[in-house]
């Protein structure tokens, strides 16, 4: 029988002040690795090309 999961603590103060800012500064401007890992997990994946061309000829 499987174990279950335990609940992830949540994070307090400085962690979580720490944590808040880098989550902001990842969106503003995404690091060169997070942006080549995303353009080769939509070329692996057929389906999200066929999702994306549809989002751009049926907007």
């Amino acid at each position: 029988m499987a174990k279950p999961i335990l609940p992830t603590p949540s994070l307090r103060g400085r962690d979580a002040i720490r944590f808040a800012k880098d989550v902001l500064a990842e969106q503003e401007s995404p690091s060169k690795e997070r942006v080549a890992t995303i353009r080769r997990a939509i070329k692996s994946f057929g389906y999200f090309e066929e999702q994306m061309r549809r989002q751009t000829v049926f907007p």
